[in-house]
């Protein structure tokens, strides 16, 4: 006998006679969560198999978006989900948004438009009451209009970003977005040590750091901080050479060798700083993908940051 037809059998026995709402209630409980208690916690820190059921959800969903486009997204974001140091207990958080997902209705998703005098007036504001009832055969054309079921998917996610991304640039005052090209001018910037107009050496930490004025996330901003201290590492080397040299012959071999180093290493700026203008004149959409990024940036100069901080040690010493 299948579980329906036990259900059926267990809750006639108990009122006398058949019940559809119970039977069905009582079958909603078993195949739920609640009804498989003792496997939550294996199930919790099972990532491939919560992934595994987040793809096969996106997938077979038909909610007015396009399933190939979610699946890549997902598989992204998942991507840098993972490789978070910060996040503890991964799966079970990616079992909670899966099931906050299915058991949120659609219309849910709907975020309203920000109303424009709520960022450029922000003073508290009376509500006044109306003798008369609406007018319920004709909408308010100044009101927000809930969106239909079959706005796409891509329109509800775009309507959110834009209504965090005002949300945000509200709280923080005069924050403003810089594009990765600009980042890229002002990191080229600090490996030579110079202050620019987004990034500053700061004594007090003793790094380079971007300003707080800036609309960056944390990420890029310790990517920054790590690509910077090949900038802060120049610096100790650059005045150490800069210093007149008395000393024997191993100490102008010494100082003669720092020098051919540097020029190595300005040889690469001056390569670096060629290909972000190429990628500027190449690809001067704002949303384009240029040939240079920080993340490549890294790898870049992954040699010569090694090689000067044995350089800045050798100075110390």
């Amino acid at each position: 006998m299948d579980v329906p037809a036990l259900v059926e059998s267990l809750v006639t026995s108990v009122h006398g006679s058949p019940n559809p709402s119970l039977m069905s209630l009582s079958l909603r409980i078993l195949s739920s969560r609640y009804g498989n208690a003792h496997d939550m916690e294996h199930r919790a820190n099972d990532m491939l198999g919560v992934t595994q059921k987040i793809l096969r959800h996106l997938k077979e969903s038909s909610i007015g978006y396009d399933p190939k486009l979610a699946v890549q997204r997902f598989e992204s974001l998942n991507q840098d989900f993972i490789t978070h140091a910060m996040l503890h207990r991964k799966a079970a958080l990616l079992t909670l948004l899966l099931r906050l997902s299915l058991d949120t209705d659609t219309t849910t998703l709907y975020v309203p438009p920000l109303p424009v005098t709520a960022i450029g007036h922000p003073t508290i504001k009376t509500v006044r009451t109306h003798p008369h009832p609406p007018r319920s055969p004709h909408a308010d054309p100044s009101m927000p209009q809930q969106p239909s079921i079959s706005t796409t998917w891509h329109d509800k996610h775009m309507q959110q970003d834009t209504y965090r991304a005002a949300l945000r640039t509200h709280d923080t005052g005069a924050a403003m977005d810089i594009p990765e090209n600009v980042l890229l001018q002002e990191v080229l910037y600090a490996f030579q040590g110079i202050d620019s107009k987004y990034t500053f050496f700061n004594p007090s930490t003793d790094r380079f750091e971007v300003a707080r004025h800036v609309g960056v996330s944390l990420p890029m901003r310790n990517l920054i901080r790590k690509l910077t201290e090949v900038g802060w590492l120049f610096n100790r080397v650059q005045q150490f050479v800069g210093r007149a040299m008395d000393g024997g012959v191993v100490t102008q071999s010494f100082h003669h060798a720092l020098k051919a180093e540097l020029s190595d290493f300005y040889r690469l700026l001056a390569v670096l700083s060629a290909q972000v203008d190429v990628d500027a004149a190449k690809f001067p959409l704002p949303d384009a993908m240029p040939e240079l990024t920080l993340k490549r940036l890294i790898v870049w100069t992954q040699d010569p940051l090694d090689r000067l901080r044995v350089m800045a040690a050798l100075v110390d010493r």
